[in-house]
């Protein structure tokens, strides 16, 4: 019950960056409201949240490098997908020369 107590507030958090009146920060809102119906916020111990805090940060930590590795694929893909557009030749405009 700890992480979801942290997971509200992490949202809670997060929402002024969002901004509340955006799309994403409306979604962010209601799952707040929804999640806090469930929980009751500050009534954790400050032990068993930090602890969870501390898993949360641990395992952000370990799944960096993977994010990192596939956010680098994305952009390789994207840009392979470009590339044979560029790297096709140009016809030339108007018949061939003749030769003579």
């Amino acid at each position: 019950m700890a992480r979801l107590v942290w997971a509200v507030r992490l949202l809670e958090m997060s929402l002024p960056d969002l901004g509340a009146a955006t799309e994403v920060g409306k979604d962010v809102m209601k799952s707040i409201m929804v999640l806090t119906k469930h929980t009751a916020v500050g009534g954790g111990s400050p032990g068993v949240e930090r602890t969870a805090l501390m898993e949360l940060l641990a395992k952000q930590q370990q799944s960096a490098p993977m994010m990192q590795l596939m956010q680098q694929q994305r952009m390789m893909q994207a840009q392979g997908a470009q590339a044979p557009e560029a790297a096709q030749p140009a016809t030339p405009a108007g018949p061939p020369a003749s030769p003579t």
